[in-house]
């Protein structure tokens, strides 16, 4: 996938207690290709990214140690194009589930979810998130990391989000890496109310479909 990437602005945001206050900036960040957006911390540094798919790399500063890192990945993914918007959150139920997670992170060893959550997303796009501890092989084998993750499918393309830390220290990050999360944003593609529904046509016959598991139909 091609990637490009569009720097936005910087923003200032006052945080006030009392009658003391402090400035914090936050970067807001685009890729150019597929739209997906987020703000995180100008004490952050983008990194190289590793994996084909990866469309933004982001490196905190390690000044407590435990090398805090995040990393958004969009791979294609038109499976389920075709049916309609009110079948998002069953869709990923069957292909973004536990089941993702656990082949997601197949890589690592001791792999142990702590917390799995359904229908989450990011931005507009439905999915679900985890909070899961491993073991690592690469760069450094054995060294004990936690992470926060999710997932969100639209318009054809899954993104997946994904922080870490050494697990000594991740409690301290979590906060930041769930507010870079939530900052994440899909540039709107498709419309709320239909996509493969039509309006009744009275007078007119029609057909309905459904697949093999029975999981998903819908009238044409």
């Amino acid at each position: 996938m091609k990637k490009t990437a569009l720097f936005l602005s910087v923003l200032s945001l006052s945080l006030t207690s009392g009658v003391s206050a402090s400035q914090a900036d936050y970067y807001v960040w685009q890729d150019g290709e597929t739209g997906m957006s987020m703000s995180y911390p100008d004490t952050w540094r983008q990194g190289n990214s590793k994996a084909p798919d990866d469309i933004l790399t982001l490196l905190a500063p390690n000044d407590d140690g435990g090398e805090p890192v995040c990393r958004v990945r969009a791979r294609e993914d038109g499976r389920f194009e075709f049916y309609p918007i009110g079948y998002s959150a069953a869709v990923q139920q069957k292909a973004y589930n536990e089941e993702f997670w656990n082949n997601y992170l197949a890589s690592y060893d001791r792999v142990m979810i702590h917390d799995y959550k359904e229908t989450t997303g990011i931005g507009r796009g439905f999915g679900s998130s985890v909070i899961a501890s491993y073991k690592t092989k690469h760069p450094v084998e054995g060294r004990q990391r936690s992470a926060l993750l999710a997932s969100g499918l639209y318009n054809g393309t899954a993104y997946i989000f994904e922080c870490s830390a050494d697990t000594v220290v991740f409690n301290n990050w979590y906060g930041r890496f769930a507010s870079i999360l939530k900052s994440m944003d899909t540039r709107k593609v498709t419309h709320e109310l239909v996509r493969g529904d039509n309006p009744d046509m009275s007078g007119h016959n029609t057909v309905g479909f459904k697949d093999k598991t029975e999981r998903y139909r819908f009238n044409q």
